[in-house]
């Protein structure tokens, strides 16, 4: 699990997915938290970040075929 607690507007890259690795984020500040795919892997079938808003949380797990989901 990763716990991001953002001051200002925070930036992070998933790193290279593993079938089957997971992780919850957690943006526990008051900005914006983008989480971006590595190079050209897939966050809910598409090539592009994420946008967590205040207190939002994602949870992520990687499928070779599909990537994060």
């Amino acid at each position: 699990a990763i716990l991001v607690a953002a001051v200002g507007n925070f930036a992070a890259t998933l790193p290279a997915g593993v079938d089957g690795q997971s992780f919850r984020l957690i943006n526990c500040g008051t900005n914006d938290l983008t989480i971006a795919p590595n190079g050209a892997e897939l966050i809910d079938g598409v090539n592009a970040s994420k946008v967590l808003g205040a207190g939002d949380v994602l949870d992520l797990i990687y499928e070779t075929t599909e990537g994060w989901r």
